[in-house]
Parts: structure tokens; C-alpha cells; sequence
């Protein structure tokens, strides 16, 4: 029951490494090609001057990686799977408990969804990376002091990280916080693991539907012909 997050982490590592080299292998090489990335004064502080530019520069960065594919397919995977790790890591931390229902998955078989797409950019997953990473180290902090620097750190980092990974951020540590919370208690360990199995059902099935509907083959036809 403590480590049923392990189980599902390996399980999401699986599943986007096998997308990522098979029905999604035209996309890390297309935002290699599409993202420009220079060693220069001028470069960086044209990011570093708007809202959400560091995190825009650091995804470019990143991107540059993709050059080599199986690195780049390496690097997306746990990216993504990290989303889902992390906020596991900081309910554990914060309130004991593991969420049952491990909402944390959500978010990245969401982004997995939206990546079918090439215009969806690939700094909207390594800005949310970066927050639940930050918030994790917060979360080696006393209660008081992890709720105080969420708040201080939070203000700090919006403009160059952007708002919207922030809300999602902080939205899936409060949800999975109140689920642990709340529901874990009504949990027994038999009963836990039959809740995990529907939920891995449900959401896998649920993502599979949404992943068939949205494939575009002609998309991924044109640009591996190009």
C-alpha cells in the first residue's frame, strides 16, 4: 500500500517509453527541429525579460537533447512520469498517507493526450516538472514552514515559470492531500488494492479512448516523410 506509487510510476515509464518508440516516434524529433536554442547573451535575456520565459528557455534547452532520439525519448518519459511521482512524494510527506484514488496520474496522461498534437509545446510539461520539483524539496520542511515558503516561492517563481503550471501544480498537491486526507481512512489494505486496480482500469482505459480518437496519422505521415 506504501509503495503502490512505485508500482504505478514503472508502469507509466513502461507505457510512454513503448508510445515514445513506436505511434509517438515522430515527436521528439519534430520539436528538436522546431526549437532554437543559442549560447548567447542576447538569446537568453530576450526569455528572461517576459513572462514565463525561463521556463520557455530552460525547455528549449532541453529540447536540444532530442537530437539524439532515444535520449530524447529517455528524457520525455520521465519528465512525464515524474509528474505523477512527485506529488505522490510530497502527500506522502505532508500528510502521511498515500492518495487512493492517485490523482497525480491525471496530469500526465493528460499531457501525453495533448503531445498527440505538435503545436501543444513541450515547455508546459517542464514548467509543471519544475514547480512539484520545487515544491518536493520544500516538502523536507516542517508543516508551517513548507506552507509558508509554498506561498513565498510560489510569488517568486510565477512570472518565470508562468501561472497556469502553477495552479496545476498546486491544484493536484491540494486534491491529492485532501484525498489522502480524507479517504485513505476508509481504505483497508484489501479494499485499497481492489480501489487500485479500478483505478488503473478506469484511467488506462479512459486514455486509450482519448489516445485512439485523437491520432493523426496523416499528421505522422507528413512529417516522417518530410
Amino acid at each position: 500500500m506504501k509503495n503502490s506509487h512505485w508500482f504505478l510510476f514503472i508502469c507509466l515509464i513502461a507505457s510512454f517509453m513503448f508510445l515514445f518508440m513506436d505511434s509517438l516516434a515522430y515527436i521528439i524529433p519534430y520539436h528538436e527541429q522546431q526549437e532554437l536554442f543559442l549560447f548567447s547573451r542576447s538569446y537568453q535575456e530576450s526569455y528572461l525579460y517576459e513572462s514565463g520565459g525561463l521556463g520557455r528557455y530552460m525547455a528549449n534547452f532541453i529540447t536540444q537533447f532530442f537530437y539524439y532520439p532515444y535520449v530524447g525519448k529517455v528524457i520525455f518519459t520521465l519528465l512525464l512520469s515524474f509528474i505523477y511521482l512527485l506529488p505522490c512524494l510530497i502527500c506522502q510527506r505532508i500528510a502521511r498517507q498515500n492518495d487512493p484514488l492517485h490523482l497525480a496520474v491525471l496530469i500526465p496522461l493528460y499531457l501525453l493526450i495533448q503531445f498527440e498534437s505538435i503545436d501543444f509545446k513541450f515547455y508546459h510539461a517542464s514548467n509543471i516538472f519544475c514547480y512539484l520539483l520545487i515544491f518536493y524539496c520544500l516538502s523536507f520542511l516542517r508543516k508551517r514552514y513548507f506552507y509558508y515558503s509554498l506561498i513565498s516561492i510560489s510569488l517568486i517563481t510565477v512570472f518565470y515559470l508562468g501561472w497556469m503550471p502553477l495552479l496545476i501544480s498546486v491544484s493536484v498537491i491540494i486534491i491529492s492531500g485532501l484525498s489522502a486526507k480524507y479517504l485513505s481512512r476508509f481504505f483497508t489494505d484489501k479494499k485499497y488494492y481492489y480501489c487500485l486496480s479500478i483505478c488503473i482500469c478506469l484511467y488506462a482505459g479512459s486514455t486509450s479512448y482519448l489516445f485512439i480518437i485523437n491520432y493523426n496519422i496523416k499528421e505522422r505521415l507528413l512529417l516522417e516523410a518530410e
